[in-house]
């Protein structure tokens, strides 16, 4: 029996080898195969020839179908020099391993991604050893293409040119006059070598009677000219189809039909298969891709008339030609086609439904008629993962892309998986960038990251975790991302260790990769220690990367001297010596954000502690260390933040606009670009750049260079502020907010108002779209965000003053379509939506769980998750042994729990739902106590607004000149000054708070005076950096506040008013009064607080309840009391966390943390927690506070009581006792504010001598809680001595504001207890 030639094994798979044609029906094709192994399997020895013929055409079938394993296998057995086959079959299995290495890193399927296989594919190729064996394989190739007949002499020759026809088409794709390039770069006219080389090849095909390789050939030169761009395709389609149409081959046809109609729909980089998406897996360190992501979303996948009408004359041609394949092909796209419809539609709509609904019919029908073929099912595969996570209905997805992945692996397949995988997170980064959906994106890259795992890729495992990282880093979710870098930076060594063999090996591209993932990951690493102010790990990240960049600096003059890296970087654009110079740059521009970030966590360590002075002097310091490049930018920015805006400007003034907007290096500047039928250019430019030099002009005021700025990107991106247009939503609410302050400072206030109405809905929607507490939290983080919703309100004041406006008459008028009675009403609305929105948040949802069963078992979940995602961000080396094992557990638990999180996620009642704006502000009115006046203010960079507002509506509104950082600067050295302990106070501490106090009281209370004369009641809603300043302190006729009203504060007019509504005079409370009040002896770790378990035993003897002493109560039972009880009073120690907020403590038993607060439904209607520092907390520029004072709101209390410095003990017993007994005697109709402030007042008057008396009132109290068998001395041991000693040794001053205001009540301080049943008088 001869050897199988050419020809043959063409007819017997179908016609063609080439995959992309999707001729034939595997099935039939693989029982014809089977058919012959049976007959080998039974021939006679000697019968070698039908054995080679047998595993050749497996070998080739599994090559078409995508198990390379199997493929590569089988060709390996035959071209084995030892083995018995012939050497006609051995040099025709040595070309197909060569074609099967070149379709291994570029399947045919894939043709059109321009930079696949550039890192990962590679990568794996390295791993492989297939890059070397490939090149053995060409030398061998081409030393024996003159051997045997001449069509093996062609086969060897079509095989060897055609391995590369991916390469070339990608490479001549680049060359298409719409793909992006930077100024200066042109598309080659000339026709390239390879084109010549295949035109010639076209003809000897030809010359040998091989019709069908020749049409091949033909559509291989059309594809080439379709990369190119070539102008008249339409004739040549037309001329290529007749020519397929009149051999009679209707799957050849139905393929051009397929060809022709992909290149209608797609870019030639781009494809329906893949929504048009660019999908790449270039060595960056995340899924973004500077050049693309600026243009991507112009050429999103379109449905188009002539399009379909080709895929429909393929659909009936493959059909004639019995092709499944070919089918399958065609149904794959037109279920691209009708998701990319579905993503156009509105959500839910019946548009949107139908058009999910066909795509789905289209990928099932694919993914059966794909049958035997692989590959192409888990294409399918994938683009039914997008379609379930756009539709939301899709069940265990990461499961789904797992298998791809795994399935891949034993293939040995990876590139396709990797396209999988890739273009999954392409899709799901497209929907963050164009529609701030960070929910999808992050589903997308756990699928991506489930395939990426299994197919045990290293690389792309690290790019979809690193990806994850900066996804929650945009988000200010900055505990995920620091969870998530405790699993990135392990995987970012083994990596590159992983590497180190390649590189040793002298494999010039492996150590351009290391030197890649040098430059590109270690960024994120320490943007992520930064925002989790997490000093030490950052100090020992730079040093690691000190290592590696000292390393592979070394090397860099090395590899520049190599013609072959030299040749790649001019290829790309770059001179060797411009590439050494912009490294050095480089690595003095790290140095200096290092330093910034140093300076910056420092500094905010220090405002942290009000130390004010030490926080600027950290700032100032580091304008002296940086110098120029990136430093210009820094010191702008730190000039800002320390309010000198004069200096800023100066630093901006040096900088020409072109540098600010990095022209020189780009090279010129356009981003209009488009596909089929939209308006295009053919440069791209960057819109980060634009961004950072607004931001950098509007932070420092620099209103006329901001103004240029502005103009220049205008001329050259005409969507750069065009929400509908091509760039994207995640980013648009910034340009929108500079672009609107631009205009608000040049007066041009119904543009300004537009464009602020503008960024406000954007980031409502990016709001809306973010899943996590914490990320919503973050929403309104910065002083730029805060800036969107002052600046509207300051507009909206200025529309209700201005004759001039033609906006003026209401709100309501047709251009802006708001919802606002008046001008004032609607400024006020505006603030209303920059504060305490996620506290907001979680008091509906607290709400709403009260309804569902399911939902408590999801707020367990939420809990869990919130305290194993914080305890997995603090510090590995910090955590203690109990963190160690809560972790552990935690991580158990998370596993079971995702089971309830996947049934509650089709429940409309989400516990971590987002709010929309509150608009109904006359109800909020309505709800205010007549005798309450509402003071609710605002700093920005720009200055001051505030409201004063009674249950009629707004009274008054006043702007001030006062910006944040001045505020800051008053309310940190007050803070900070009267925190200081008696002892340490100076002869001049009075005059110092009275003159800090007075500076903001002029602000805040000068211009209400009037509106609150008549008032009783004084409710403060701040911002900060005012948050935690105590309000009763201001001054009022020259006097403390609290000495004529009563006052407490909200986090906003919205849960005000949600608080009151939910209050109602409680009858007969019952009281729990907690304390540790410890012993003494050596070695203990807190010290006893003698006065806490005093002040304990005497609330229990007022309300006939004994005491707890928590040193026995644990975590679950405090949640207990805090359910059953109406009042809980609690005197212990409290603690911060430096490590994070959630992490600060109060101390029971053991620590009861803000975090635990999350999984309590606190019944209590009033919390007074008498520990120290348990008022603070971490707050955002949005008001929500990361503490337990809002955690405590939003578990359920209705009031909350907290101290804001280290109290005295004996100061606050007194306080308290006072406090209590007042209340004690309510009849319902007196505020527990106006209680408090009564205990104010009243400690506040006395003398020295009377305190004593009030001390010594309190010793005849414990006397007589004795007598009715509350065993004090038991609870407090030696307590009347230690009472007793304080009295004598009693040195405090009741005027000073240490001793009455460490304490500031937040929430509903209305409220109102009626005591008059089951109420025991004591110590009276």
């Amino acid at each position: 029996m001869t050897c199988m030639n050419f020809t043959e094994t063409l007819e017997f798979l179908g016609g063609s080898i080439f995959g992309e044609e999707c001729r034939g029906n595997f099935s039939s094709i693989q029982s014809r195969i089977d058919d012959l192994q049976r007959e080998a399997d039974s021939s006679l020895p000697g019968t070698s020839n039908l054995v080679a013929k047998t595993i050749f055409l497996r070998a080739i079938f599994n090559l078409l179908i995508g198990n390379n394993a199997e493929a590569s296998s089988s060709l390996l057995r035959i071209c084995d020099p030892a083995g018995e086959f012939s050497i006609t079959w051995k040099l025709r299995a040595v070309a197909y391993l060569n074609l099967f290495i070149a379709w291994w890193r570029f399947p045919p399927m894939l043709r059109f991604p321009i930079e696949l296989g550039s890192f990962a594919g590679q990568f794996f190729a390295m791993q492989s050893g297939y890059l070397k064996n490939r090149q053995k394989m060409q030398d061998t190739l081409v030393q024996r293409l003159g051997e045997g007949t001449g069509l093996d002499q062609f086969e060897r020759k079509v095989l060897l040119i055609l391995s590369s026809v991916s390469l070339h088409l990608s490479t001549e794709g680049t060359q298409h006059p719409s793909f992006p390039r930077t100024l200066g770069q042109s598309a080659p006219a000339v026709e390239s070598d390879w084109s010549r080389i295949v035109r010639t090849l076209q003809l000897e095909s030809v010359a040998i009677d091989c019709p069908d390789i020749a049409r091949y050939l033909s559509r291989i030169l059309l594809e080439i000219e379709i990369a190119r761009g070539a102008p008249d395709l339409d004739e040549k389609f037309r001329s290529l189809r007749d020519e397929y149409s009149s051999a009679g081959d209707w799957a050849g046809l139905a393929s051009i039909y397929v060809l022709d109609a992909d290149r209608i729909l797609s870019p030639p980089f781009s494809s329906p298969l893949s929504l048009n998406l660019i999908v790449t897996d270039s060595s960056n360190a995340t899924i973004g891709n500077q050049k693309w992501d600026a243009i991507e979303a112009s050429i999103w996948l379109n449905d188009d008339a002539t399009a379909q009408d080709h895929y429909l004359r393929a659909f009936e041609n493959f059909e004639r030609a019995g092709a499944s394949r070919g089918c399958a092909a065609v149904q794959l796209r037109w279920g691209c086609i009708k998701h990319a419809s579905a993503l156009k539609a509105s959500i839910q709509s019946p548009e949107w439904f139908e058009e999910i609904r066909a795509a789905n019919h289209y990928f099932s029908m694919a993914h059966e008629l794909f049958g035997l073929d692989v590959q192409s099912q888990h294409l399918v595969s994938t683009h039914k993962i997008l379609l379930d996570i756009t539709s939301g209905q899709g069940q265990d997805l990461v499961s789904h892309a797992r298998l791809i992945g795994s399935s891949a692996f034993q293939n040995a397949n990876p590139i396709v998986a990797q396209f999988c995988g890739l273009l999954i997170m392409r899709f799901g980064y497209r929907q963050w960038l164009d529609h701030s959906r960070s929910n999808i994106a992050f589903q997308c890259y756990e699928c991506a990251l489930g395939c990426f795992s299994s197919l045990q890729d290293q690389y792309l495992t690290l790019l979809a975790t690193t990806s994850q990282l900066e996804l929650y880093t945009l988000l200010s979710d900055h505990s995920q991302a620091r969870a998530l870098t405790e699993r990135v930076v392990p995987q970012f060594r083994v990596l590159l260790s992983t590497l180190k063999p390649f590189k040793d090996e002298n494999l010039d591209q492996s150590r351009m990769w290391v030197k890649n993932l040098a430059l590109d990951f270690p960024p994120h690493i320490f943007r992520s220690y930064y925002y989790t102010r997490d000093l030490n790990a950052l100090k020992r990240w730079k040093e690691e990367v000190d290592r590696l960049e000292d390393s592979e600096s070394v090397e860099l003059g090395t590899l520049l001297d190599r013609p072959e890296i030299t040749s790649y970087l001019h290829n790309h654009g770059h001179q060797a010596e411009s590439f050494s110079t912009l490294e050095r740059q480089r690595r003095r521009d790290n140095v200096r954000l290092y330093q910034y970030y140093v300076a910056d966590i420092e500094s905010q360590a220090a405002f942290q502690e009000f130390d004010v002075d030490k926080a600027e002097s950290l700032l100032k310091a580091l304008t002296v260390k940086i110098g120029s490049g990136i430093a210009d930018i820094l010191s702008t920015y730190t000039y800002t933040r320390l309010g000198e805006h004069e200096k800023a400007r100066r630093v901006l003034d040096r900088i020409p606009n072109a540098i600010l907007l990095n022209e020189t290096v780009k090279q010129g500047i356009s981003s209009d670009y488009t596909w089929s039928r939209r308006t295009a250019g053919s440069y791209f430019w960057d819109p980060n750049s634009g961004e950072s030099a607004l931001n950098a002009c509007v932070q420092a005021q620099h209103w006329r260079k901001a103004e240029q700025i502005l103009k220049r990107i205008k001329t050259v991106s005409t969507s750069f502020l065009d929400i509908e247009g091509l760039d994207r939503e995640g980013d648009m609410w910034h340009r929108l907010l500079h672009a609107g302050l631009i205009a608000e400072h040049s007066d041009n206030l119904d543009e300004a108002f537009q464009l602020l109405l503008s960024s406000a809905d954007v980031a409502e929607r990016r709001r809306q779209s973010t899943t996590g507490e914490d990320a919503r939290r973050a929403s309104f983080f910065t002083l730029d965000s805060g800036e969107v919703f002052q600046a509207l309100a300051r507009i909206a004041l200025r529309f209700a003053t201005s004759e001039e406006s033609s906006s003026q008459d209401s709100p309501s008028s047709r251009r802006f379509d708001l919802r606002g009675k008046t001008w004032p009403e609607q400024a006020l609305a505006f603030m209303e939506q920059g504060k305490a929105r996620a506290l907001l948040d979680s008091m509906l949802a607290t709400r709403s769980q009260e309804k569902t069963d399911g939902l408590k078992s999801g707020a367990s979940w939420a809990y869990n998750k919130r305290l194993y995602f914080d305890l997995l961000a603090v510090p590995a080396e910090s955590r203690s042994d109990a963190e160690k094992a809560e972790l552990q557990t935690l991580e158990r638990d998370l596993k079971v729990g995702q089971d309830i999180i996947s049934e509650l996620q089709s429940s409309d009642l989400l516990f971590d739902a987002a709010t929309r704006p509150q608009t109904n502000l006359r109800a909020h009115y309505s709800v205010i106590p007549p005798n309450a006046a509402v003071i609710e203010f605002g700093f920005s960079q720009q200055g001051l607004i505030i409201f004063c507002i009674d249950s009629s509506g707004i009274r008054s509104t006043r702007q001030s000149k006062m910006t944040f950082i001045e505020a800051r600067r008053i309310v940190f050295k007050y803070l900070r000054e009267v925190a200081t302990e008696p002892s340490n106070k100076s002869s001049d501490r009075t005059e110092r708070l009275e003159k800090l106090s007075r500076q903001l009281s002029d602000e805040l209370l000068a211009s209400v005076t009037e509106d609150i004369h008549d008032k009783s009641h004084i409710i403060f809603i701040p911002s900060q950096p005012a948050l935690v300043f105590p309000f009763s302190a201001l001054l009022y006729d020259g006097k403390p506040l609290f000495l004529s009203k009563a006052v407490s504060q909200a986090p906003s007019l919205a849960t005000l008013s949600k608080l009151i509504q939910k209050s109602h005079p409680i009858v007969s409370p019952k009281v729990s009064a907690l304390a540790k009040p410890g012993i003494m002896k050596a070695g203990a770790k807190e010290p006893p607080l003698k006065m806490a378990g005093i002040e304990a035993i005497t609330l229990g003897h007022i309300f006939n309840r004994p005491p707890t002493d928590v040193k026995n109560t644990s975590s679950d039972d405090f949640r207990a009391v805090l359910s059953d009880s109406d009042i809980v009073h609690l005197s212990t120690h409290g603690h911060t966390d430096p490590r994070s907020p959630w992490q600060a403590w109060i101390s029971l038993r053991e620590r009861f943390r803000v975090v635990d607060l999350t999984s309590v439904a606190c019944g209590a209607s009033m919390v007074f927690f008498g520990a120290c520092l348990s008022g603070l907390g971490k707050a955002t520029i949005g008001n929500d506070v990361t503490g337990f004072s809002h955690s405590m709101l939003s578990s359920g209390a209705l009031v909350y009581l907290g101290a804001v410095w280290r109290v005295d003990d004996v100061s606050t017993m007194l306080l308290v006792v006072l406090f209590y007994r007042g209340l004690a005697k309510s009849a319902g109709d007196v505020s527990v504010a106006e209680y408090w402030r009564r205990a104010q007042v009243s400690l506040y008057h006395k003398s020295l001598e009377e305190v004593k008396a009030l001390t010594d009132d309190i010793l005849r109290g414990l006397d007589a809680a004795h007598a009715a068998g509350f065993e004090p001395e038991k609870f407090v041991k030696k307590g009347k001595a230690h009472l007793r000693n304080a009295r004598d040794h009693l040195d405090m001053d009741p005027r000073d504001p240490f001793t009455w205001a460490p304490f500031i009540i937040i929430g509903n301080g209305n409220l109102n207890f009626d005591m008059r049943r089951e109420v025991k008088a004591a110590g009276s």
